[in-house]
């Protein structure tokens, strides 16, 4: 017997208009996300009491793995929030729709200038 777990996909009224913000401005979101979320496992990692101190491959290894699930967790669509947070602040809701997605990439492929 298997489970199957249909793929997770953000509801219309869960994307505030996601698909019409440019990629870069997510990417930048995502990446500061992604930093906060490392710092804070790293945080979260010195509570923890080892009983001998870790070698430095095993500093570099956790130091690996704690990036990475950084960057999963900011990667999955809802993410833990904050990109969301800085999405509103550097792309507002009130750019986000078709017209100014198109406006917008007209002006990136202008070199700049909007077209007329």
């Amino acid at each position: 017997m298997s489970i199957s777990i249909p793929p997770s996909h953000p509801s219309k009224r869960d994307s505030n208009g996601i698909e019409y913000i440019p990629k870069d401005y997510v990417a930048v979101a995502e990446s500061q996300e992604a930093n906060f979320l490392k710092l804070m496992f790293d945080e979260m990692h010195k509570s923890i009491e080892h009983a001998e101190d870790p070698s430095s491959a095993e500093d570099i290894y956790q130091s690996l793995l704690t990036d990475e699930r950084a960057k999963a967790l900011a990667a999955h669509p809802n993410g833990v929030g904050i990109k969301n947070l800085i999405l509103d602040q550097i792309y507002p809701q009130k750019f986000r729709s078709k017209e100014a997605y198109e406006a917008y990439q007209a002006m990136v492929k202008g070199n700049g200038k909007p077209r007329e």
